[in-house]
């Protein structure tokens, strides 16, 4: 062996040799380095080998002696030292390749429902039974040992969902699918539009649930916040149809804006496809003295706003303000919940929860007396807002020019609109928007088909009444 002369690693070299001759049992050594600039490197360098060499001794085997210089490229690599003890085989390395045949039955087992599929993950996978009937094992681990690694599957997953949605599964993927004329949406999809100031919109109704929704009397309006992901919301219209004993929705919007502006766009082109759908322009009570007799909401100023400025589109004769005197009921519920959230005291807490329950003017206008003459922080602007001749008109009857036994007959809350969100709920959340549409139109359509069984061979969806919920 040539060792380099008058170097510091020629000296390691020499001590290192001179420790293995010592050694009564036989080592295999392999030494990594790189250049040493001084002795202490060295000692360091003798004491890691003498630590592994004890750890050695231990063992009980032998082997020839070999000790081998590897040079490597200094500058890129630091140094190493391994020592090999005992006889020993490496183990093969890990599967980290899918085999093919396994790849093709997974993508087929990812495209088995084209409508799972642009809402289908790896954990819905995993958590399914479609491992079991296709490959015959409970986890897909057992199928092959690389497909522990999830991180595969999910790639799998994403090139798959990839190579059939090609703009993605949002407003984009939705407008080109919409362009290529898919049969999906057909007759349900009936618009989708942006606006300059970003605003999306997609509208979704059947034709059947425009003939359904022309002959209702009174209907909820609602905006649910959990089925689509991201910052696009789900505004519907609902209503509960007590000869079929159900809770179903009419109409859906999905948008991502909120404000007077976007629901007036709402509801100008649901009026427009109801026309568009049926024939039949939107009838309002108070306008053509037959159809809609009222409408509730949760008390929005924006929704109110919107739908009041769509019906001085029908008739402009009246202020949007004025229309919703004849028309807009407002949830007793929700107000009695912001009641009770606000910071006020025990008394004029309960002197506004009197005033949707007042008999007379003069009763309410003695309540706001009250709550004026009180010193209390931000009453000022609770008082301004329920002032507001619209606003007493949508919760109390006696400001409201809706007749007494329509508003009767129709309901103080919008739980129907509450119930129908989670129903639609069940069937996912967080969902991209092609799927929460395609979700909307499987449960419509349900519905509905449901509603014509009952009508045809006289069998319920349920055996008990599914009343209004009170």
């Amino acid at each position: 062996m040539m060792l380099i002369q008058n170097s510091w690693e020629g000296y390691l070299m020499v001590r290192i040799l001179n420790l293995l001759e010592r050694l009564e049992k036989q080592i295999h050594v392999m030494l990594f380095f790189r250049p040493i600039q001084e002795e202490k490197l060295v000692d360091f360098y003798i004491s890691i080998l003498m630590i592994e060499l004890k750890k050695a001794e231990l063992l009980n085997t032998s082997v020839k002696i070999n000790l081998q210089i590897i040079p490597l490229d200094l500058k890129k690599i630091p140094y190493v030292i391994l020592i090999s003890k005992s006889i020993h085989t490496h183990h093969p390395p890990p599967p980290s390749n899918v085999p093919s045949d396994i790849t093709e039955k997974l993508k087929k087992m990812i495209e088995v429902e084209s409508e799972e599929l642009v809402n289908i993950t790896a954990r819905k996978l995993i958590s399914g039974n479609l491992i079991k009937a296709t490959f015959g094992k409970e986890y897909l681990p057992q199928v092959h040992a690389s497909l522990n690694n999830m991180d595969k599957l999910r790639r799998l997953v994403a090139k798959v969902q990839k190579a059939h949605h090609l703009y993605g599964q949002g407003i984009l993927g939705l407008t080109y699918n919409i362009w290529k004329c898919e049969e999906k949406y057909l007759g349900y999809v009936q618009q989708s539009a942006t606006f300059s100031n970003g605003h999306i919109m997609v509208i979704c109704m059947s034709e059947v649930m425009a003939h359904a929704w022309t002959k209702l009397e009174y209907f909820e309006i609602d905006l649910s916040f959990k089925r689509v992901q991201g910052d696009i919301n789900e505004f519907e219209v609902n209503c509960y149809d007590s000869q079929h004993n159900m809770s179903l929705t009419y109409a859906h919007v999905f948008t991502n804006i909120a404000d007077a502006i976007a629901y007036e766009r709402m509801f100008n082109p649901l009026f427009d496809w109801i026309y568009q759908l049926t024939g039949n322009k939107p009838q309002i009570y108070h306008i053509h003295q037959k159809g809609w007799k009222c409408i509730l909401g949760d008390l929005d100023q924006a929704q109110a706003k919107g739908l009041g400025m769509a019906l001085h589109k029908i008739h402009n004769s009246l202020t949007w303000e004025e229309h919703l005197l004849h028309i807009f009921k407002s949830c007793h519920i929700h107000y009695n919940r912001n009641v009770k959230n606000n910071k006020y005291s025990y008394q004029l807490k309960k002197l506004m929860y009197e005033f949707p329950n007042a008999s007379t003017t003069e009763r309410v206008n003695q309540i706001f007396e009250e709550l004026e003459a009180s010193d209390e922080s931000t009453i000022k602007d609770w008082i301004a807002f329920y002032s507001k001749p619209w606003v007493r008109a949508s919760l109390n009857p006696i400001y409201s020019f809706i007749a007494l036994d329509i508003w009767q007959n129709a309901p103080d809350n919008t739980n129907m609109a509450e119930s129908c969100h989670a129903n639609c709920n069940r069937d996912g959340k967080a969902l991209p928007l092609e799927a929460a549409i395609l979700k909307a139109k499987n449960y419509d359509e349900r519905q509905f088909i449901s509603c014509d069984i009952h009508n045809c061979y006289g069998v319920a969806k349920s055996g008990k009444d599914q009343g209004v919920v009170a």
